[in-house]
């Protein structure tokens, strides 16, 4: 899963550095270009896919491949806050 992610965010990078390259060797518009593809690639890959896709599948579908288990380990440590007053120092 970090793989995937680090997948998406890295794209941009590289563009990114691509239109740094350009700008200072003064060759600007290949430079403007580029970051016109960044701005849509880093729009189209961190609001749009990322949340669509990567955040929904690790949401829902593990929720469906772990079941009930996942909403057990979630709740725990607020359970064991609110039910233990020493842990929280009062």
């Amino acid at each position: 899963m970090g793989s995937v992610i680090l997948l998406l965010h890295d794209v941009n990078d590289v563009i990114m550095e691509m239109a740094k390259i350009c700008s200072y060797t003064s060759r600007h518009s290949i430079a403007n270009c580029l970051f016109v593809v960044f701005i849509a690639c880093w729009f189209a890959l961190r609001l749009v896919v990322f949340p669509a896709i990567i955040l929904r599948s690790t949401i829902y579908e593990s929720f469906n491949v772990i079941g009930k288990w996942i909403v057990i380990a979630a709740a725990l440590p607020i359970l064991i806050t609110y039910k233990f007053p020493i842990i929280r120092g009062y």
